[in-house]
């Protein structure tokens, strides 16, 4: 989960990983809605930088093939 800075020129911050493939439906949403409240805020952020990577680079698994 990245945060978007509240201003422009500050960076985005990482303030959770969730594997969604190994949660259901009610636990993910549970997570979306701790951490947009606020609940892993307090942790260590880490600066994230953002890309998208196109499946050649990336190469494929069973949830983008």
């Amino acid at each position: 989960m990245v945060k978007i800075p509240a201003a422009p020129s500050e960076p985005h911050r990482q303030v959770e990983s969730i594997t969604f493939g190994w949660c259901n439906y009610d636990k993910a949403l549970g997570y979306i809605r701790e951490c947009l409240a606020g609940d892993y805020d307090s942790e260590a952020p880490s600066l994230a930088t953002l890309a998208v990577e196109e499946s050649a680079t990336h190469g494929t698994c069973g949830h983008c093939a």
